[in-house]
């Protein structure tokens, strides 16, 4: 039943929603909606009551829906704070949240806890759009570590808008995803099947995508994506523009092979960089059985470190910025890696396993 003299978007919705199946949901949301909106119903995220409690959010560019169980006493809509919100639900203990619309006003109650939020009409609250295209399946756990592997190397204000997502090319049986911001690059491939197609994810659907927790189904629009997932779905625009042709850009003849423990060169790595400038420049000396790391700079000092290493070539020493080589090896898995290199000018190829390559520009030293 409709109440008298309110409009639909005022509808008096009562609904109760257990607190951590709330807040769950509204850390999703929250990756969405921008923290400094051109328009104020951006921060929010349109509640809707009906057979549970579902959620949409958007910043116009990238849209989130979810949903989680409710017990709805009465249907309705109203568009809510999301982050303020999702901050007072993360203080309530493990019990019900009732809310419930009253006019422009919404009822939020936690065992002793009242309050009353200020809300908005949803009239004018963006919908998502809906995309047509040939849907492909991928492997939630192969999905994730795609990301994972490649989300690091992506300059989300990059100048040029291409780069400021990972490409992600399905053919054959292979996926693969590839970020660049220009100075490093990141691969990873992963087995899959389906039909072939390629697109540039921005790096904002890419964080929220990385939780994903089931498999996760992509639909490519004419200009637009979807990415369906337990219950959830993500829309997108794609990002335009020719993406560089990373393949020049591997080197093909580094001679010099270096095998290192991953989470020895890590933590010798993380303790060189403080003492570096801050361009993070890190020497890199590769000797037979080791391999020394070695920072300086005017206002710290300087340090050095030499860790294990497979090696019996020619001695070799070049710059690179540490911070990068840390970025691949935190998202690397295996127990060790490999360094590939040539000479002091080409770019340092990194290893982990067959299915993940990092590559780092050399720094003048």
């Amino acid at each position: 039943a409709v109440a008298v003299g309110l409009a639909p978007e005022m509808l008096p919705m009562i609904v109760t929603v257990n607190s951590q199946h709330l807040a769950a949901e509204l850390r999703l949301l929250a990756k969405i909606v921008p923290n400094k909106p051109a328009i104020a119903i951006l921060s929010h995220a349109l509640l809707t009551a009906d057979d549970g409690l579902h959620f949409f959010a958007t910043d116009l560019e990238i849209g989130f829906s979810c949903a989680c169980e409710a017990s709805v006493i009465q249907p309705g809509k109203i568009a809510l704070p999301v982050a303020r919100f999702l901050s007072l639900v993360e203080q309530f203990p493990n019990d019900d949240v009732q809310i419930a619309v009253d006019g422009t006003k919404v009822n939020v109650t936690c065992g002793a806890f009242r309050s009353k939020l200020q809300a908005m009409p949803v009239d004018d609250f963006p919908q998502p759009l809906p995309v047509d295209g040939t849907a492909n399946t991928l492997d939630g756990d192969a999905f994730r570590r795609l990301i994972t592997r490649t989300r690091y190397a992506i300059n989300a204000t990059s100048q040029k808008y291409v780069l400021q997502g990972a490409l992600l090319t399905l053919a054959g049986p292979a996926a693969a995803m590839v970020a660049t911001d220009g100075k490093r690059l990141a691969l990873a491939t992963a087995s899959r099947a389906g039909s072939d197609v390629s697109l540039v994810i921005p790096a904002k659907a890419l964080d929220v995508l990385a939780g994903a927790d089931d498999d996760v189904e992509v639909t490519v629009g004419s200009k637009q994506l979807l990415f369906a997932y337990g219950g959830r779905m993500l829309t997108s625009r794609m990002l335009e523009g020719k993406f560089p042709a990373y393949e020049r850009i591997i080197p093909r003849d580094n001679d010099k092979i270096v095998t290192v423990g991953r989470v020895e060169l890590m933590a010798a790595l993380k303790r060189i960089v403080l003492v570096s400038e801050d361009n993070r420049a890190t020497y890199i000396l590769i000797e037979p059985g080791k391999l020394t790391l070695a920072a300086r700079s005017a206002e710290v000092g300087q340090a050095d470190e030499a860790v294990r290493a497979e090696y019996d070539g020619a001695s070799l020493k070049v710059c690179v910025n540490g911070s990068y080589v840390l970025d691949f090896l935190e998202a690397a898995s295996g127990s060790a890696v490999t360094l590939q290199l040539k000479d002091a000018n080409t770019a340092m190829l990194m290893l982990d396993g067959d299915d993940h390559v990092g590559i780092v520009m050399l720094m003048k030293g």
